[in-house]
């Protein structure tokens, strides 16, 4: 069943081998799939630098090593969802859906970022 994290927007923060881009991210949600924790979040840009950098994104996606989201209520949510479903999945991931047609699954790793924060290290494929 999925669970909504956040509705409205949220700024993600994608690190990769050619700088850091921040894109507004919205519907963010997590859910058990095959085993699989899959927290997922549709890419919904607010301005054309986040056009911009969403497209920069798009054309590096293979070398990003690090998403963070700065937002206590998807931190709390997705710890309370990881707490009510702990034994029911066995890998994590991170689903970034750039349109309707285009999105990209992660392996990811979750980890704490300040007080209100949460980071996803990608895991080497």
């Amino acid at each position: 069943m999925k669970s909504s994290l956040r509705k409205s927007g949220t700024d993600f923060e994608f690190q990769y081998k050619f700088g850091c881009e921040n894109v507004n991210g919205i519907l963010t949600s997590a859910e058990l799939i095959d085993g699989n924790l899959v927290v997922s979040t549709e890419l919904k840009p607010t301005s054309s630098n986040q056009r911009d950098d969403m497209s920069m994104l798009l054309r590096h996606i293979e070398s990003v090593t690090d998403i963070v989201v700065h937002e206590a209520q998807i931190k709390k949510n997705l710890l309370n969802y990881c707490r009510n479903n702990k034994d029911k999945f066995f890998k994590k991931q991170l689903k970034i859906k750039f349109s309707s047609s285009v999105a990209h699954t992660f392996n990811v790793e979750f980890r704490s970022v300040d007080s209100e924060g949460v980071g996803f290290s990608i895991e080497n494929k």
